[in-house]
């Protein structure tokens, strides 16, 4: 029915590590740690298990890391790059600071009626502004923002529970709910 901000962790990634990445190269994508296939089917499941179960998404917020950026294309078909969302581990202390303090209002924004709000970020991010540190790749973490301008951990859904929960409930979205509540 709406009013959540739903935190997912980008899809699983290759092995690979990460390349030193400025600002200026976070469109090049052969810089940075991608989504393994494994990734890129993960997310493209837990899309068609959104779908399936009817869940009201309207604003897409993505770090510019292309992991990111191709984690909220697979899941919300879209995705618009947010500053409050940049991988905070190659960022200076008061550049987190700065980060974390968006990252925060972004949780506490009550979403339009009718709609849930999807952030897609990084592990530290989450770490830094809440002390949640999301894992495995592409889990999801849900917050309730209120009208006051804070927020409310509800809990967790892991990436494998999507597209089960999917399949079980034949395309009607009661009871998905059930699956992370706190």
């Amino acid at each position: 029915k709406g009013g959540y901000v739903i935190y997912f962790r980008h899809g699983t990634t290759a092995e690979q590590g990460e390349k030193d990445v400025s600002d200026a190269d976070l469109d090049d994508c052969a810089r940075q740690r991608p989504l393994s296939d494994a990734g890129q089917a993960q997310t493209k499941e837990i899309g068609a298990a959104f779908k399936v179960l009817r869940i009201p998404v309207g604003e897409v917020y993505n770090s510019p890391y292309c992991r990111c950026v191709d984690t909220a294309r697979n899941i919300f078909g879209k995705g618009t790059k947010s500053k409050a969302l940049h991988f905070a581990v190659h960022l200076r202390s008061a550049d987190r600071t700065s980060i974390t303090a968006l990252l925060l209002d972004q949780l506490a924004t009550v979403p339009p009626q009718g709609t849930n709000t999807a952030l897609v970020s990084h592990t530290a991010n989450l770490q830094e502004a809440v002390g949640i540190w999301p894992k495995p790749e592409g889990v999801a973490h849900i917050f309730k923002p209120s009208a006051d301008g804070t927020f409310t951990y509800v809990g967790v859904m892991q990436p494998e529970a999507w597209p089960i929960e999917a399949k079980r409930s034949g395309g009607l979205a009661s009871g998905w709910f059930e699956w992370f509540r706190g």
